[in-house]
């Protein structure tokens, strides 16, 4: 019976690291976009030294009101719906680096990923592994999720 809970555990575990997967390629972006734009040799969008550094650390400023607000709405909305938010805000931000034509799009992609930045901590305090027999491998997998997301952030 416990091995039951022990996939399901597994496949909710997966899907917090490779959010963190995410908040990572997100939070290191910067280090490729940034030799690009300021590089001589590309021919679609430049930036100059100031506004690569703003576009370097420009997310953690809506990072902040997304750690914030993002307690109420999940109290508000449940988790589910806002997870389901998290996610779409992400792939918003990313499409709309994708199709940046100018340094402001780029600015307004950062900004619209920063307010997903650092809320995968309060996701896996809020997620419920403990089920049945299972409470021992819920306490790996909440260790497996914690190392990971700290491992991934070192970078």
């Amino acid at each position: 019976m416990g091995n039951k809970y022990l996939i399901r555990q597994c496949f909710v575990a997966f899907g917090f690291v490779f959010y963190a997967f995410c908040e990572g390629m997100i939070a290191t972006f910067p280090s490729v976009l940034n030799p690009a734009l300021l590089s001589s040799n590309t021919t679609d969008i430049k930036a100059t030294p100031d506004e690569a550094s703003w576009l370097a650390s420009c997310n953690s400023i809506t990072g902040l009101i997304g750690y914030f607000t993002l307690s109420p709405i999940m109290q508000k909305f449940g988790r589910r719906k806002t997870h389901f938010g998290i996610n779409i805000t992400i792939v918003v931000g990313w499409l709309t680096i994708l199709f940046a034509n100018s340094v402001t799009m780029l600015f307004i992609a950062r900004l619209i990923q920063g307010l997903t930045l650092d809320n995968v901590h309060k996701k896996t305090a809020n997620i419920k592994l403990i089920k049945g027999e299972a409470k021992a491998q819920a306490g790996w997998c909440i260790c497996i999720i914690i190392i990971t997301t700290k491992c991934i952030q070192l970078d």
